[in-house]
């Protein structure tokens, strides 16, 4: 799957996914979803995760029917993607409050307090760096680029 992301005014963006079989989603992004998006992208591509967001667009899911209401929405979320959302929740929050030292011990708190619903992520430092990362040179190249320049980027599942 294609995943062009189209940088607009004040930082804002639209997600375009272009499947593999043609068909497209899309969503204009506010600038805090354009970061949580990218992070997705690092986390799920680093641990290899092919369910989470990215999967589940690339399986057909339509992008607008994350933002119902989780009782309106014609799909659950997969176990990947339940993992997947912590691990973005806590590194937006880290990169938009700085460096967090005890990141490892923030999420097996929330795995903790998550255990009823889904598997916990698992994560070593050396991998968590390997996703601080590609976070990181996301992010970079998309504050380097100019209005109507898009972050084209691919996702396998």
């Amino acid at each position: 799957m294609e995943i062009r992301i189209i940088r607009k005014q004040n930082g804002h963006g639209m997600l375009h996914c272009t499947r593999e079989n043609g068909s497209a989603t899309w969503l204009p992004l506010t600038p805090f979803f354009v970061i949580h998006d990218l992070c997705h992208y690092a986390v799920e591509t680093t641990l290899g995760l092919r369910h989470a967001f990215y999967g589940m667009l690339a399986a057909g899911t339509d992008i607008r029917d994350f933002e119902l209401p989780r009782d309106q929405r014609p799909f659950e979320l997969t176990p990947e993607a339940l993992q997947a959302e912590q691990l973005v929740n806590l590194l937006v929050i880290e990169y938009s409050q700085g460096w967090m030292e005890n990141f490892l011990e923030e999420l097996d708190q929330v795995n903790r307090m998550n255990n009823d619903r889904q598997q916990p992520v698992s994560l070593d430092e050396p991998t968590l760096e390997k996703i601080r990362v590609a976070f990181n040179m996301l992010t970079e190249r998309w504050h380097s680029l100019s209005e109507n320049e898009s972050l084209v980027l691919n996702f396998t599942n």
